[in-house]
């Protein structure tokens, strides 16, 4: 039997944000237009080529993600909607795009237990990308992906799949699907 068996959502929290220290900058319990996240993170990385000296540039790119952890008691769809209208209209203040960024992610990690049908409907439907001046300036997609601690489940969008990969690795012996 598995040593993981029966974690609350805070111990699922707290073994997944284990897994976000080391390459992301972690915020705790932070609050954003009345919003409560448990935990923030960002991760900005950028990578350069050049020929010979820094003034001959190659090319150069630029990518972020910004990881939004939520725990919640009751979550339904309006709740839902809610918090993915608040995530993406705070995220596309924080991103600028310009010719050497290459994309953004915004993704949500939400941690509940029992949520109700209609949410993992609505959370596999939720979908936002948007590009940047024709994509010449990079582009954002919206990645989610919701942790059912009661039945031991990993829902995800479409966009979200790796996240969704990734998770069931770090807890392998806790998830199901």
């Amino acid at each position: 039997m598995s040593d993981e068996v029966g974690l609350t959502k805070q111990e699922v929290f707290d073994k997944l944000i284990r897994t976000y220290l080391s390459y992301f900058t972690v915020k705790n319990d932070v609050t954003i237009n009345g919003i409560e996240y448990n935990a923030i993170a960002e991760y900005h990385s950028r990578g350069e080529k050049y020929f010979m000296i820094k003034k001959a540039k190659l090319w150069a790119a630029e990518t972020n993600e910004y990881v939004y952890f939520i725990i919640c008691e009751n979550l339904d769809a309006e709740t839902l909607n809610k918090l993915f209208s608040e995530v993406i209209n705070y995220s596309l203040t924080k991103i600028k795009p310009h010719s050497e960024h290459m994309f953004s992610y915004i993704s949500m990690v939400i941690i509940t237990e029992s949520p109700q049908q209609d949410v993992l409907k609505e959370t596999a439907k939720l979908s936002f990308r948007k590009n940047f001046k024709f994509s010449l300036h990079g582009w954002t997609e919206f990645r989610i992906a919701l942790l059912d601690v009661s039945s031991k489940k990993i829902i995800t969008n479409s966009s979200g799949k790796e996240i969704g990969k990734n998770f069931k690795k770090s807890l392998k012996n806790f998830y199901i699907n």
